[in-house]
């Protein structure tokens, strides 16, 4: 197909290169040569190699819109409004690990360079010109020229991965190509020295190679935000090296392993928004460095387990919209002291809200609305010395507002209790909150 990346990228090595160029390189050189080329084909869209070059190659290509101010309030949007604001600063921290990871491979650049909104990559692309200086803000070679660092997000590539991507992979560590408009299949490639892999906001699909679970030095793999089926292998217990998983935002099914607790090194997980169901595994609590635990609005049943609690890093928990998670909340979750969000809400929960919980003395947003949960508020939660907001509601819960909670005055600003059976007259020290603004 005279119109394939692969085509034009043969086209270019043989036509554009001079002659004494390409004889002056090695068979692998050359193999090299053309499997870059074939990948910056991929933002062409059939466009041919003496397209004119547009006149602003460093123009942000930043296309976001302003957030909808409409309806920012209620306890649903709040929540979700929250979660946004939490994963919106994880990524921005990953964003800068990953940038931090870039500046310590042996490069002699680390400019910040971002591709134009309207350009496509064959533009920065030279005759004569070794690969690795097309674009040397965003493709960074070792020593020997070969590359390590490829970093191509939001750089307008369309269509699959080109295979020959797979040439690359002796020395490639680190591989963005987050945020085109990528399809078909991931690259099922042996990527034997990656580190950080990342795919997320693309649009592709099938089940997730087995030749990934090979990556056993990657310590960070974003796949989210595609469409990507199927189970996760047992194999992923070979990727010993990971310290953070992303596949949230796809339509990925199946259990949990249990191969999950040999991860040792695991820092942030992101499961949410996929089909996974079976129970969570008790494994989790093996993992002590864990900080992130994200595994919202899936289809997980039994209970939630009390290992968690054994989780002493843990910061963030969301377990919230698995509709059929049930049994009690584990008082385990109260020794969990950095623990700042808790999103337990839309589920089956039942029982009381054990009163332990408030020995999570970190905890800024506390969501358990929408459950089965009886008894009275425990009055340890005045303990809380930075909460921020409190989702009750729709639940069975009885007895009066605890006087204690007064304690919050200075922080409280998100109050919710309807849908429940409180009962009796708000306490006094409630006049005293200075930021207290939705009540319900």
């Amino acid at each position: 197909d005279e119109t394939s990346a692969q085509s034009k990228a043969l086209e270019f090595v043989l036509t554009q290169d001079s002659k004494a160029y390409v004889f002056g390189l090695t068979e692998d050189q050359i193999i090299h040569r053309y499997a870059m080329s074939a990948l910056f084909f991929t933002s062409t869209d059939g466009q041919d190699l003496n397209a004119p070059v547009l006149t602003n190659p460093n123009a942000n290509g930043d296309s976001n819109t302003p957030e909808n101010t409409n309806e920012l309030f209620g306890g649903l949007r709040r929540r979700q409004m929250a979660e946004e604001r939490f994963r919106r600063e994880q990524r921005e921290e990953w964003a800068f690990r990953h940038e931090r990871r870039t500046q310590t491979t042996e490069t002699t650049e680390t400019l910040q360079f971002t591709i134009g909104e309207d350009d496509t990559l064959i533009e920065y692309m030279k005759p004569d010109v070794h690969e690795c200086d097309w674009l040397p803000e965003l493709v960074k070679c070792n020593k020997q020229r070969r590359i390590v660092n490829l970093n191509l997000r939001s750089a307008g590539l369309k269509g699959s991965v080109p295979s020959e991507i797979g040439r690359l992979q002796r020395d490639l560590k680190v591989l963005n190509l987050s945020d085109n408009k990528l399809t078909g299949s991931l690259p099922a490639v042996n990527f034997r020295q990656m580190e950080d892999l990342d795919l997320s906001l693309n649009k592709f699909s099938g089940k997730i190679p087995n030749l990934l679970y090979k990556m056993i030095k990657c310590r960070e793999l974003s796949l989210w935000d595609n469409e990507l089926t199927g189970s996760i292998q047992t194999k992923i217990g070979e990727m010993t090296n990971l310290e953070i998983i992303a596949i949230d935002d796809n339509k990925l099914s199946g259990p949990i392993p249990t191969e999950i607790g040999l991860l040792q090194a695991l820092n942030w997980t992101y499961f949410g928004t996929n089909q996974f169901t079976g129970t969570i595994p008790t494994e989790f609590g093996l993992l002590t460095d864990l900080s992130v635990m994200s595994m919202v609005s899936n289809q997980f049943t039994g209970d939630i387990p009390t290992q968690v609690g054994l989780v002493t890093d843990l910061q963030y928990l969301a377990l919230h919209y698995n509709n059929d998670l049930g049994g009690t909340i584990p008082s385990e979750l109260g020794s969990l002291t950095k623990l700042s969000v808790a999103f337990l809400h839309e589920n089956s929960l039942t029982g009381t809200i054990p009163p332990e919980l408030g020995q999570a003395i970190s905890m800024e947003d506390l969501a358990l609305g929408v459950n089965y949960l009886t008894g009275s508020i425990p009055a340890s939660f005045g303990n809380f010395e930075n909460l921020l907001s409190i989702s009750l509601g729709d639940n069975y819960l009885t007895g009066t507002i605890p006087p204690a909670l007064g304690n919050l005055a200075e922080t409280l600003y998100y109050f919710d209790i309807y849908g429940t059976g409180i009962s009796g007259t708000v306490p006094e020290s409630f006049g005293l909150f200075v930021n207290l603004t939705r009540v319900y």
